[in-house]
């Protein structure tokens, strides 16, 4: 079976300030895609790679996504998720210069 990896997503409470740290350390090109979506969901297209007019990586590398975190599920406390849920789930990271991610 294999396991490439096509593409991510980060879940951010604060997206301008994840955008900057991204841009800034990484040099990241990162894009509004919230037009491209229905509803109302803050969603910003990450390239870590240069794309072909089909969106395809001219290099290796995977693109990603960025979105706002607005479902109160998603800041449940690990504490309320049942082992199975724990195991799929990994701490919040921190890092100086971005925050809590």
């Amino acid at each position: 079976m294999d396991h490439t990896i096509v593409h991510f997503e980060i879940p951010a409470n604060n997206t301008e300030k994840l955008q900057k740290f991204c841009a800034g350390v990484f040099g990241w090109k990162i894009e509004n895609g919230s037009g491209d979506m229905s509803g109302t969901m803050e969603y910003w297209l990450l390239g870590t790679v240069p794309v072909d007019k089909q969106m395809r990586p001219l290099r290796p590398g995977v693109n990603g996504g960025m979105y706002k975190k607005t479902s109160p599920e998603m800041n449940t406390s690990r504490k309320s998720r049942s082992s199975a849920e724990k195991s799929s789930f990994q701490s919040r990271k921190c890092l100086k210069s971005a925050g809590p991610l």
